[in-house]
């Protein structure tokens, strides 16, 4: 009887809740959700030191996260390795059967396709039990997209004025480029420019020979610095343009150009690993990722949000900048299960040749 009593007035409590933030009133498998993440206490989160605003980010994230719920559960940071190691050993602490050391795994569409055929994330019914779009949730359930990412060129205000950056690839092939260009050691992007359905392999390879002749020098995507300096005055292609608002907002003289030939979307994901030991509150803190109070965070934290979701201000800053967006390239999971391991093998030889440098 008293047990009847408690979910009777915790169930209450979520109504009143759930009017008081906006949100729809939770389902019974989300009170059953709520009610187990807060017998859990804990949520265990790993990523990258300055990803998302790192510690202090984290702290903000755990703030609002209990407030959206009406929880108080205690959310541990631990600064991790990058996306793919992490990955990997979410996969071999799943195939070992350990628990996982991270409740959340936080990666780009890669690392989410290495998972979903290592099948160590936990499929769910996320627009079923919280509502989320469908459009968002990846396949087979495994996670759900909380941010986009567009890539493009990066380049030095002081250097460049807007009218000098060319609007598509083939502008920084010509003479006055060379020397003045960097790119990235993984060949970020051009893999996926490499698919059938948009450049192809060999015009791909092609273009990634010509411009190897161009670029002074490879640096990775937290890297951007050394285009403030002026060691180079283009980034060809960049990582997504969230670090460079992110800096241009603390007074860095960069900015960023979409290119027609090159729109692509790209995302980070959340998904629970199917050892975490806290699931239930990693459920909630992925679908918290995709509320609107969440989205807002994000953004605030590190200038992303998804622009598929309704208010996203990177939606916005796209068609203020003139990008139709109709025509970019979705180029997340979905487009890595069509591709296969096709991709890794042309990855490989577009890193060799970014490697090598140029011919002469």
């Amino acid at each position: 009887m008293r047990k009847k009593l408690i979910t009777g007035l915790f169930g209450c409590f979520l109504v009143v809740l759930a009017a008081f933030h906006g949100w729809a009133a939770p389902s019974e498998k989300q009170k059953e959700i709520m009610a187990a993440a807060e017998k859990e206490g804990v949520l265990e989160l790993v990523w990258g030191a300055g990803t998302i605003g790192g510690a202090d980010g984290v702290k903000n994230l755990e703030s609002a996260f209990n407030k959206y719920y009406g929880l108080n559960l205690k959310v541990n940071f631990t600064p991790g390795p990058a996306m793919p190691a992490l990955a990997a050993k979410v996969a071999q602490e799943f195939s070992a059967g350990r628990p996982s050391q991270v409740d959340v795994f936080l990666g780009a569409d890669e690392h989410f396709y290495t998972l979903l055929n290592a099948k160590a994330l936990e499929p769910l019914d996320w627009s079923g039990i919280f509502g989320i779009p469908a459009r968002v949730v990846l396949p087979e359930g495994i996670g759900v997209e909380i941010a986009t990412r567009v890539p493009g060129v990066t380049y030095n205000t002081k250097l460049v004025s807007p009218k000098e950056i060319p609007d598509t690839m083939a502008g920084f092939l010509e003479p006055r480029w060379k020397g003045a260009l960097a790119s990235t050691p993984y060949a970020a992007n051009f893999d996926h420019l490499s698919a059938p359905e948009l450049w192809g392999a060999a015009k791909t390879v092609d273009y990634v020979t010509r411009l190897s002749s161009q670029i002074s020098g490879l640096i990775r995507c937290n890297e951007l610095e050394r285009i403030i300096s002026g060691e180079f005055k283009a980034y060809v292609l960049d990582c997504g343009g969230y670090k460079v608002r992110k800096l241009k907002a603390s007074g860095a003289p960069l900015a960023q150009v979409v290119l027609k030939d090159a729109a692509l979307i790209v995302y980070w994901n959340m998904g629970v690993p199917k050892t975490a030991k806290h699931p239930n509150a990693a459920k909630l803190f992925v679908n918290f990722m995709v509320s609107q109070p969440g989205q807002d965070l994000l953004y605030h934290l590190e200038y992303l949000d998804h622009m598929r979701l309704e208010g996203s201000r990177l939606l916005k800053l796209l068609l203020d900048n003139g990008v139709d967006v109709d025509k970019m390239h979705d180029v997340g999971v979905k487009f890595l299960m069509k591709q296969g391991t096709g991709l890794n093998n042309i990855r490989r030889q577009l890193q060799g040749i970014l490697k090598k440098g140029p011919s002469s």
